[in-house]
This record gives C-alpha cells, structure tokens and sequence, in this order.
C-alpha cells in the first residue's frame, strides 16, 4: 500500500490551519508520499513539525540523522545568511538610535531604512533557504517511506 498523508492526518495530530489550508490547496484530501513531491513542495510545509507529528519514533530517528548530515553543508547556508544579516543590522542599526533618541518623529525614518535593507537580505537568503528545504523535506519523505 503506497505511503499516504492525508487532511484527516494532519487534524488528528493538531497541524496549524494554514498548514491544512495548504495541504487541500495542493493536494486535496491526501497525497502519495514521494521524494519528488516533498523536494517540489517541502519548502512550502513546516517539515520539522511534521517530522515530529506524522513519523513514528523509529522514523524520527531516521530523518533526525539525515537532517544532522546537513549540518556541514549548512554552513554555506549559514555564511550566505550571516553575510545578509551584516548590511542589514549595519542600516537597521544606524537608523535605530535616532528612533530610540526621539521615539516618533524617528519612527517613519527607521522603517524606510529597514525596509530598504530588508529587501536584498531576503533577496539573498531565499535562494540559500531553498535547498535546504527541500533537503529537509526529502529527508522526511525517506524517513516516512521506509516507516510504512
């Protein structure tokens, strides 16, 4: 019998509703577990809850230990995300203390500086996220399928 997650699934073990919302919108009332299908939508769906949910402890064990094997290749993950957070606590910062000095006539000009920043910071931490999303959701999909 083919491994399945399914909308009464994720009621029964207490999924937040915009997950479930989510999972119809995709897949209707279920989907055939697969490696292909959860790298394609995994980064949408909270896989570390679902791993924690929806996979037995035995399986856990399994997407736990494939989920410590990326810890060295999230290390580009983490200089890409360190290297956007610089510029922008550099800009968030500089406009902070003239919000802290005068409250709210400051407040306007923090918010524009931290919105301009904000834009190339997740600019460039999308594209490093993706990856290993998808990573996260293979690792759950394995673990999932060799638990059924």
């Amino acid at each position: 019998m083919p491994a399945q997650i399914t909308l009464a699934q994720l009621r029964k073990a207490g999924a937040c509703k915009s997950q479930v919302v989510l999972f119809k919108k995709r897949f209707g009332e279920s989907v055939r577990v697969t490696e292909d299908l959860a790298c394609q939508y995994g980064p949408e769906f909270d896989i570390e809850w679902a791993s924690q949910h929806l996979l037995s402890p035995s399986a856990y064990e399994v997407y736990r230990a494939a989920m410590a094997s990326v810890c060295t290749a999230r290390v580009p993950y983490a200089v890409v995300m360190a290297s956007a957070r610089i510029p922008y606590a550099a800009v968030s910062a500089v406009a902070y203390f003239p919000y802290v000095a005068a409250m709210i006539p400051a407040h306007f000009p923090y918010n524009v500086a931290s919105t301009v920043a904000y834009v190339p910071y997740v600019a460039t931490m999308i594209p490093a996220y993706v990856p290993y999303a998808a990573f996260s959701a293979m690792a759950f999909a394995r673990a999932y399928l060799a638990d059924r």
